[in-house]
């Protein structure tokens, strides 16, 4: 787990990581954690800290888009806001469905 310090805030950002096979540097996961934390500063319209479902909806048209169904999906307590956390887990799910999926090897055919 990472800390990270914005605007005088101390925020852990969790589940910012890789497969081992695609792992980036710690200047690169620092550098995306940052700009997580910057993407959720400027979806939280009212700054009291957390994302509202409205808050997520008028985020929309960025590549962190929260519809409702996303909204609830990374919403793990279920408690109708997002966390700075949640978010970075919701980040990190968007980051992984747009990462390349490695090769796979298929098998030498059978000759007789």
């Amino acid at each position: 787990m990472k800390s990270i310090h914005i605007s005088g805030l101390l925020l852990a950002v969790v589940g910012l990581t890789l497969p081992a096979t695609m792992a980036l540097s710690a200047e690169t996961e620092t550098k995306a954690a940052v700009g997580v934390m910057r993407d959720f500063n400027r979806a939280d319209q009212d700054r009291d800290g957390y994302l509202s479902s409205k808050e997520g909806r008028d985020y929309i048209g960025t590549s962190l888009s929260l519809d409702d169904l996303a909204f609830r999906a990374a919403d793990s307590n279920s408690d109708g806001r997002l966390s700075p956390e949640e978010f970075a887990s919701h980040a990190e799910a968007k980051r992984a469905e747009t990462l390349p999926t490695p090769p796979v090897d298929k098998p030498a055919p059978y000759s007789y």
